[in-house]
Parts: C-alpha cells; structure tokens; sequence
C-alpha cells in the first residue's frame, strides 16, 4: 500500500474515537512531560546527595540513605542550577554532533562533587571550576571508564541485570577519581590514598559532608 492508503485506513479506525483517543494521547503526553521534567529539575540535587553518600562510604564513615537529600536542604539552588545548566549545556554541544557532547560531559563530571563539598558555590560557578580542574584530566576519566568494558559486556549478556550490580563500583571508582583530582588541586585535604581500601586513614575529609 502507499502512504495515501495507510493514512485513509488510519482515519477511518481513528474518526469515531477521535476525541477520546486526542485524550489519552494528551494525558500521556502530560504525564510523560511532568515525568522528564522533574527529572530534570531533581538531577543536580540528587546526584550531589549520591556523591556525598558515596564519598561517606569511601571514608568509612557511618552511611544513611537520608544523605541523598541532603543537597535539598542547604543547597538546594545551587545544585539545581549547577543539574540545569549541566544538561543543557550537553544537550546543545550534541545538537552539533555526539562527540563534542560527550567530550563535555567529562569537563561538567566534577560540577556535583564541588556542591557537595562547597553549600554555598553557584551552580554555573561550579560547572566553570569543573571545567578547569577537568582541563588535561578527562581523558583520563574517559580510560577508566574504557576498563570496565568487560563488565559492561557481561551485564549485556545478562540482559541488563549485571550492569545493576555494576553500578555501584563504576560510581565508586568515579569518587576515587573525583577525590583524588580534588586533592591535587587543594580543593580538599587530609585524604591519604592507598592500594588497599582497608588502610585508607579514617580522617574527617569534607566538613560539610
């Protein structure tokens, strides 16, 4: 059949229900829109909070699901600018084409860490200071990510279910670029590293956290 003859038999299932199916249409389309854009709004403060949970467990302090609120209750401002601007900025770097958007998303990788660990810094000022503390050190990130491909293949012939096991030692690894390029630059101190993750001295390493 030709396009005219699937667009006269869809009228034809569609003109006595037109109204009602416009309806359902719609609802979903609302739904869907609400969905995404709460999405968008609670990611800058959510993955603060995750960080922060994260970085607690690094430093074998005592965890607490509550710490992924956290950001909502004093920084609330900053970490949504900082999630805003952060996806906005990558969505139109990728409009050019879908390397420059994922290059970016490297330099904005440390943007959610800095909130975590400064209440009071701007979110477009930490996407900045992301940007410079990421200048010769997201290639870097990029390998580390590169190692996990064996995993990545094998959640994949897990359908999915291995790389939800995953996760949380990618996140983790991330924390230990993330604190290690923090304390390079004097962002944070008194952080000891060491091969072996049971002799990491326990010392209070972000105030705020």
């Amino acid at each position: 059949m030709r396009a005219k003859d699937f667009r006269n038999k869809a009228w034809e299932a569609l003109r006595d229900n037109y109204w009602l199916l416009l309806a359902g249409s719609l609802i979903v389309s609302v739904v869907l829109g609400i969905a995404n854009l709460a999405a968008l709004i609670l990611a800058g403060p959510l993955i603060a909070g995750l960080n922060i949970l994260y970085v607690n467990a690094r430093n074998k302090q005592e965890l607490r699901l509550e710490a992924l609120i956290d950001p909502f209750k004093d920084r609330f401002t900053n970490a949504l600018v900082a999630g805003l601007l952060k996806q906005v900025f990558i969505m139109l770097w990728s409009l050019l084409f879908i390397i420059p958007g994922i290059v970016k998303s490297y330099s904005y990788f440390l943007t959610e860490y800095l909130i975590a660990y400064d209440k009071d810094l701007k979110g477009e000022d930490a996407i900045k200071k992301s940007m410079t503390l990421m200048n010769g050190h997201k290639g870097r990130l990029f390998f580390l990510h590169l190692s996990f491909i064996g995993w990545f293949f094998l959640g994949i012939l897990t359908f999915g279910i291995g790389m939800l096991f995953l996760t949380p030692y990618i996140k983790m690894a991330e924390v230990e670029f993330a604190l290690d390029l923090l304390k390079q630059n004097n962002i944070i101190e008194n952080i000891e590293f060491s091969d072996d993750i049971d002799m990491v001295e326990e010392i209070e390493i972000i105030t705020d956290f």
